[in-house]
C-alpha cells in the first residue's frame, strides 16, 4: 500500500470505531500493523530525500566548479579580445580574414563615460535618476507581531518541516 492509501485506511478505520461500526478491541490489531506500516514507508521516504540531499550537494559542488570554469574561460575570451583590439588598432589594421572566419574592427555607438570625480548631487537634475525601492521589512514586522502588535494583511504564521537527527 502507499503511504496515503495506508492513512486513508487508518482514518476509515477510526471513523468506524467513532461511529460504533467497529469495537475499538477489534481494531487494534489493524491499527497497529497500519501504524507500523506508515513508520516503515515513512522510514523509507526519509531515506529516500536524505539521499536526494546528498545528491543536491554534489550537484551544487559540480555547478560550482563548472561556473568557476566558465567564469576563468569567459575571462580569458575577454582579455584575448581586448589583446586583439589593442593591437589591431595598433597596427592600423581594419580586417583579418582566413577560410574559416573574419574578424574586422568596427565604430561603437558613442557612450557616457561618468568619470569618478564627478558628484551625482552637483548635476542638473535632469541628469540623475533616482531609484528607490520598498519592501517591507520582516525582522521588524515578526517583533512587532510577537508584542501582540497587528498590521492589516500581514500575519505571524508557524509552519512545520521535516528534521532528520
Amino acid at each position: 500500500m502507499k503511504l496515503y492509501e495506508l492513512t486513508t485506511a487508518i482514518h476509515n478505520i477510526n471513523e468506524m470505531v467513532d461511529h460504533g461500526e467497529l469495537e475499538l478491541e477489534d481494531a487494534v490489531d489493524t491499527l497497529s500493523g497500519l501504524e507500523m506500516a506508515v513508520k516503515e514507508k515513512g522510514k523509507n521516504i526519509s531515506a529516500w530525500v536524505l539521499n536526494m540531499r546528498s545528491d543536491i550537494q554534489q550537484l551544487k559542488i559540480a555547478e560550482q566548479q563548472m561556473a568557476k570554469r566558465r567564469m576563468a574561460l569567459e575571462n580569458k575570451e575577454k582579455r584575448l579580445q581586448e589583446y586583439l583590439l589593442h593591437n589591431m588598432e595598433e597596427n592600423s589594421i581594419n580586417k583579418i580574414e582566413c577560410p574559416q572566419f573574419t574578424v574586422s574592427l568596427a565604430v561603437n555607438p558613442p557612450k557616457v563615460v561618468v568619470a569618478d570625480s564627478v558628484l551625482v548631487d552637483k548635476l542638473p537634475e535632469k541628469f540623475v535618476t533616482t531609484k528607490i525601492a520598498h519592501t517591507p521589512n520582516k525582522k521588524a514586522l515578526k517583533a512587532y507581531l510577537t508584542e501582540g502588535g497587528e498590521v492589516a494583511g500581514i500575519e505571524l504564521v508557524r509552519t512545520n518541516r521535516l528534521k532528520w537527527g
